[in-house]
């Protein structure tokens, strides 16, 4: 995904975050993403945001969210991938 040599961004550290927290890298984008970290607060905090999140809502069936919250999820996440 990524080249080899290039150290990891913020923006590129953001894509990867559920990756990372899913557990689902190599173990060269592990260490590289973890090399970012070890570097910048702003990325280990935004992980840290994500990790609080899962831990409050990550247990609350889909089903219990109302539509428009569904829906308004959705478009954030398209509008973020487009970029």
């Amino acid at each position: 995904m990524f080249g080899r040599r290039r150290a990891l961004v913020c923006r590129d550290a953001v894509e990867l975050m559920t990756q990372y927290l899913e557990g689902a890298m190599s173990p060269e984008e592990q260490a590289r993403f973890e090399a970012h970290l070890a570097q910048c607060d702003a990325c280990t905090a935004y992980l840290d945001q994500m990790r609080a999140t899962v831990a409050t809502l990550g247990h609350l069936p889909a089903e219990h969210l109302p539509d428009v919250v569904v829906d308004e999820l959705v478009d954030l996440y398209r509008r973020h991938r487009a970029g």
